[in-house]
């Protein structure tokens, strides 16, 4: 459960609210001026929003690459492509069903 809080009152309290914290009652969300600026979790979480955000830039680097080595393609070319590569799935799917399995 999230709990707001000023940022003068975390100042006054930060031993309490590190104490909810570890005992996994509470996460904090700090706001100055009454607009939310930053939250306060407990590590583990934190660890995987890091490996989440790590692995989305990743992604989104892969994305660029593989982007710019096909930006020569028109999208006729890939639309094309991708229906061909679905109909060779599907034939590839049927031939397979269509095999007897032998058990021994």
């Amino acid at each position: 459960m999230s709990k707001r809080i000023d940022v003068k009152q975390v100042k006054l309290e930060l031993d309490e609210i590190i104490s909810e914290i570890r005992m996994g009652r509470e996460y904090f969300i700090i706001e100055q001026d009454g607009e939310s600026v930053a939250a306060i979790i407990p590590v583990k979480m934190y660890e995987v929003f890091r490996s989440w955000d790590e692995n989305r830039r990743e992604l989104e680097r892969i994305i660029r690459e593989i982007h710019e080595q096909n930006r020569h393609f028109s999208s006729e070319e890939i639309e094309r492509d991708i229906q061909e590569a679905i109909e060779a799935v599907r034939r590839e799917e049927m031939s397979r069903a269509s095999v007897p399995i032998l058990k021994e």
